[in-house]
């Protein structure tokens, strides 16, 4: 997805990082994954000027099955290591409102997300799947 937009330098560490994983090489993955995930993180910034603005208001209600079904797909995303469906869902979830016990922990799914932190995901989702 890096490459379709011109990330060139990102798009090339995360084909390395890619044939790595196939080949189990450990020890590039380690020494990559702090760079790889400092350089895919500036790129919100480097990017933000081109996002659609945010308007200030209510957010819609969510339906909580939709919310299931998107946990369910979050967990499938983080487990392949599928960061571009990871963040799909984030930015779909981010504006509706599911009720206060589960809105007030969707930053911290959020960050999780970001993080590559698949163990936090699935604790985070299984909370919010207790006020479902």
């Amino acid at each position: 997805a890096a490459a379709i937009i011109g990330i060139v330098p990102l798009a090339g560490m995360a084909k390395i990082l890619e044939f790595a994983a196939k080949d189990g090489k450990i020890a590039i993955i380690e020494g990559m994954h702090n760079i790889f995930i400092n350089e895919w993180l500036s790129y919100s910034d480097k990017l933000s000027a081109f996002a659609k603005p945010v308007e200030a208001g209510e957010k819609e209600a969510g339906d909580k099955q939709m919310l299931e079904t998107m946990l369910n797909m979050l967990n499938q995303a983080m487990e392949s290591l599928d960061i571009d469906t990871a963040d799909e869902i984030m930015l779909k979830v981010k504006d509706y409102s599911f009720g206060e016990e589960i809105d007030a922990l969707m930053p911290e799914l959020n960050t999780a997300v970001k993080d590559l932190d698949e163990t936090k995901v699935q604790e985070i989702a299984e909370k919010m799947r207790e006020f479902l």
